[in-house]
């Protein structure tokens, strides 16, 4: 099993305990020539890259360099720290060697090492039925949340009036405003005449229905006695009389 190794924390960069050794990378030919070191932030001049087969060393500067430099360590140690090495000389591929050092503590962590152990898991990816849910609520209340007055069922109308008399005024369009204000008026009016045709409607002894009402307001109108019928039929409510 994969094992996960900590190097403590080294700020003066010569504790021998963070010497990273024989960690091998394969160069491509041409892109991807880029490479993060297993154990983290390493200290740039420790840095050494060679060949394998041949055990040739590079020279920093012209085969390789060293980039992504760590500003909280470089500041703390003194000494500049980077993350990622990159092969510069375009003959140079294939497999390599580096050896460095690491700064090591909370940075030192092999992401490879973790990946593996997390691989080697044995993860139940197996569908789960609802009915075999444990301890599940009843009902989920919602929390406390809002919505956008256009994702409400009913209020397309109102929407699009809206939009419609923010467009006119900041287009400052006397004709449409005009509209808008006239459909208003129309809709008050009419709002105004029915609300006071059913309050008349539940008054005692109203005599507001004369031959004629419409059908619907015969059949919404909760009647408290008597009869009706057409022509000039007496209809009798709550003791009042009309034909």
């Amino acid at each position: 099993m994969s094992t996960i190794v900590k190097y403590p924390l080294d700020l003066s960069g010569l504790n021998p305990t963070n010497r990273v050794t024989d960690e091998s990378i394969i160069v491509p030919r041409t892109t991807g020539r880029h490479f993060a070191p297993e154990y983290g932030p390493f200290y740039a001049d420790t840095m050494r890259v060679k060949t394998l087969p041949g055990n040739v060393q590079l020279t920093p500067g012209t085969d390789f360099e060293c980039l992504f430099i760590y500003e909280e360590l470089t500041r703390r140690s003194g000494l500049a720290v980077t993350a990622v090495v990159s092969i510069l000389n375009p003959a140079l591929y294939g497999t390599m060697e580096l050896e460095y050092q690491t700064v090591g503590g909370e940075f030192s962590t092999s992401v490879s090492v973790i990946q593996q152990l997390i691989e080697n898991l044995e993860i139940d990816n197996r569908a789960v039925q609802w009915d075999d849910i444990l301890n599940k609520p009843v009902t989920f209340t919602p929390s406390p949340h809002l919505h956008h007055v256009g994702d409400l069922y009913g209020m397309e109308d109102v929407v699009d009036e809206l939009v419609e008399l923010r467009y006119a005024i900041q287009q400052g369009n006397d004709a449409v405003l005009a509209q808008l204000e006239l459909r208003m008026n129309q809709l008050a009016v009419s709002n105004a005449t029915m609300e006071a045709g059913f309050q008349d409607l539940q008054m005692p002894g109203s005599d507001f229905l004369i031959a004629g009402t419409p059908a619907w307001v015969l059949a919404n109108t909760t009647w408290d006695g008597g009869s009706m019928g057409d022509g000039n039929v007496e209809y009798t409510f709550d003791g009042g009389v009309m034909s």
